[in-house]
């Protein structure tokens, strides 16, 4: 039996969840009706994916997550901002960076075009997550986020994915 494992009757972020020092884990992988939150030191849960077959996750729209610090955000100014952290993230990647960290092996599928995809791909290698790509035209989106260091308040700029085209579905068959 798990350590410390609580039912989530409302979703929660995965920010929040590093706050908490848990992780959300997706209901497919426990074959629960309710999402899960599991602490990270949980041996039940390392044994599980130490045991469990390959996981493969589908990121349909994936995104390189930019985020930065600036220190008082006032429109109009140029502002000075910390250094830039870059991330691989949405949907299945998150899930597969989770399983990672609970030493499980995934392998996440995503479509990956431009100088995003190929950053995207250098992130995950660096990370030492299996990942299967799928070639597009459209150039992968970025994300970004600024938080004011004055106020701790974060701005999230979420970015349009590009349609995928017929040919480049017909590839996932």
């Amino acid at each position: 039996m798990a350590k410390k494992v609580k039912d989530l009757s409302k979703s929660h972020s995965i920010e929040e969840a590093k706050e908490l020092h848990v992780f959300k884990v997706s209901k497919r992988i426990f074959h629960q009706q309710k999402p899960l939150v599991v602490e990270l030191s949980n041996k039940s849960v390392v044994q599980f994916f130490n045991k469990a077959s390959m996981i493969v996750t589908i990121t349909m729209n994936p995104a390189v997550n930019k985020s930065s610090v600036g220190e008082k955000l006032i429109p109009e100014k140029r502002l000075r901002c910390s250094n830039l952290l870059a991330e691989a993230g949405r949907g299945g990647i998150n899930v597969s960076k989770v399983i990672k960290k609970l030493c499980g092996e995934s392998l996440a599928v995503f479509p990956a075009g431009g100088d995003n995809g190929e950053l995207l791909k250098r992130i995950l290698t660096k990370e030492k997550i299996s990942y299967k790509s799928i070639p597009v035209s459209a150039e992968t989106r970025d994300c970004f986020t600024v938080t004011d260091h004055s106020t701790n308040a974060q701005y999230r700029f979420v970015m349009p994915g590009a349609a995928l085209m017929n040919k480049e579905i017909s590839t996932l068959s």
